[in-house]
């Protein structure tokens, strides 16, 4: 893989990583509030387990973006490390 390629990648890992974040941080902070919740009215039992595992669903989806994230960021810095060790073999006269 070229120098060049090798940046590429590692830039579109850092922009996909940095969006995994933000939409991260956009699913941990929406709250699912209920009428219930407000006072006023009641929600039957179904409707209830309904909430809750939505809220499980966009806590689950917020550590998966978040583990996505550092996965991208770990695989940018190994681009990183792998241009860097094979630019020092070439300068060196290395294969």
């Amino acid at each position: 893989m070229q120098s060049g390629e090798i940046i590429a990648r590692e830039q579109l890992l850092k922009e996909q990583a940095g969006r995994m974040r933000d939409l991260a941080a956009r699913i941990e902070a929406r709250t699912y509030e209920t009428e219930m919740e407000r006072g006023e009215g009641a929600f039957v039992e179904e409707m209830e387990m309904f909430v809750s595992e939505l809220k499980n669903m966009g806590t689950a989806l917020s550590r998966l973006a978040y583990v996505t994230a550092e996965q991208l960021d770990s695989a940018a810095q190994q681009f990183h490390t792998a241009d860097t060790e094979n630019s020092a073999s070439l300068f060196e006269g290395g294969e």
